[in-house]
């Protein structure tokens, strides 16, 4: 959107003047001019990368994928923080990437606050499939993370495309980090993210995180993130395009409520 409204391609967006159009820019990204103008040069620094490495002679690049199985097309994600028992509402659409895929392994990381120790407990999340499969295995992968893997209703072919929808919820006793973030394994095209806190116990500060290590999510010395507002009704909402797998995406913040997870 940045770039289409730069580049008068947008309706309404005519303006024979730049700045202008910078301003109609942020108005629609709800973002301040300079960030819009970051916003606007990263767009074109990727179409410029696109198109140097797109040439006739050459097959299209194709992004990785380590599992060679699958991936993720959408990514759609509610975050209610205004409930007794934290809850992640999680709606996934895959694409198969090869044929007979008959089974998806998923994960979902519940961190604990630096400065505690503790590994999480088998029954310190709940999941529920809502639509798209039958849960076939769970188990703690590592100290802090669930590893599920769930069976479809029927395999896919190759290309064929697939939408699950799970539902999180963690213990209220458990104390976790102050975030949320996806980490992808594999390729996950676009993801959609919506927070919602307790109006009563609003965080400080919310930053957004793109392209983030992990170690640095919780670090209060790195200086990662965007610093982004909450709307009138307490909630966030952030989309990120292309993750790169392993990489963090999503928003931490500091204040009352806690939330710690992570999904792959």
């Amino acid at each position: 959107l940045a770039v289409l409204v730069a580049y008068a391609l947008a309706d309404g967006s005519g303006s024979p003047y730049y700045q202008e159009r910078v301003r109609v820019a942020a108005q629609r990204l709800n973002r301040d001019e300079r960030t819009t103008r970051r916003r606007i040069d990263e767009g074109i620094a990727r179409l410029a990368e696109v198109a140097a490495t797109s040439t006739t002679d050459q097959p299209p690049r194709q992004l990785p994928n380590p599992s060679m199985d699958w991936h993720t097309e959408e990514l759609r994600t509610s975050v209610a923080l205004d409930q007794p028992t934290p809850e992640v509402f999680e709606t996934r659409r895959i694409v198969a990437d090869r044929d007979h895929l008959e089974y998806v392994s998923l994960a979902m990381t519940v961190t604990t606050p630096p400065g505690r120790n503790g590994s999480v407990r088998t029954d310190d999340l709940e999941i529920d499939i809502f639509h798209g499969g039958r849960l076939a295995s769970l188990a703690l992968e590592t100290g802090d993370r669930y590893g599920f893997r769930l069976k479809l209703p029927k395999p896919l072919s190759r290309d064929e495309t697939h939408e699950i929808g799970l539902r999180f919820r963690v213990r209220p006793e458990r104390q976790i980090a102050p975030h949320y973030v996806c980490v992808p394994r594999n390729r996950c095209a676009d993801f959609d993210l919506r927070v919602r806190f307790d109006i009563d116990q609003l965080p400080a500060k919310v930053w957004r995180l793109n392209n983030t290590f992990q170690r640095d999510i919780d670090d209060p010395a790195a200086a990662v993130g965007e610093a982004v507002p909450l709307d009138g009704a307490g909630e966030i909402h952030a989309r990120f395009h292309e993750l790169t797998p392993g990489l963090a995406y999503g928003i931490r913040w500091l204040g009352s409520s806690q939330d710690g997870l992570q999904t792959h």
